[in-house]
């Protein structure tokens, strides 16, 4: 049996259950999921920008921080200012959608194992101390022509880039749990 997921959201009048996971009640007489639960889309939400934030890092990490240690030395500040202000705009609304929609999960008490959702915490966690406290001052120094900096950018980059990826899979197992249960239900 396939699952299509629909984007309309129904007003009906729930009570805190429906909430934490697809009911019958978003089937319709095929199995077929008619309408997306609060949950639901931020299951969907969340794995899409940690799958997203996933591509982009390594991406990163494999070619665009590397190809930093060949821009000429006079030009590196300007080409790591520009690189700022054009990598900026892609990744903080992804970082953002991300950490809110997983706060938002958790707040919601959403049906996923503990394990996953300290997993979901931890890495989420990692990444944001790994970006403020390392990558953005390590950036900065680039920007002022330090080119020592390049490579400690590239190694420590690794963390993010291998935590970025685990947040991928646990978003998908995620999926995978939601779209397993309306399944479940449907059967």
């Amino acid at each position: 049996m396939v699952l299509a997921i629909g984007v309309s959201l129904t007003r009906r009048s729930v009570n805190a259950n429906d909430w934490r996971s697809i009911r019958r009640e978003s089937l319709d007489e095929t199995g077929v999921l008619n309408a997306v639960t609060l949950p639901a889309l931020l299951v969907l939400l969340h794995a899409a920008a940690s799958c997203a934030m996933a591509g982009v890092l390594w991406i990163v990490q494999l070619v665009v921080y590397p190809a930093f240690a060949i821009v000429p030395v006079d030009t590196l500040p300007t080409y790591a200012v520009a690189h700022a202000r054009r990598i900026t705009p892609i990744v903080a609304p992804l970082m953002l959608v991300e950490a809110v929609t997983f706060v938002a999960l958790v707040a919601m008490k959403v049906e996923m194992p503990a394990w996953l959702v300290i997993a979901g915490g931890l890495t989420l966690v990692a990444n944001w101390v790994s970006t403020f406290l390392w990558q953005v001052p390590l950036h900065g120094r680039i920007q002022r022509g330090d080119v020592d900096a390049i490579a400690k950018l590239v190694r420590s980059n690794w963390l993010r880039t291998l935590c970025w990826s685990g947040r991928a899979a646990i978003g998908m197992m995620m999926v995978w749990l939601v779209l397993s249960r309306s399944a479940i239900v449907a059967g």
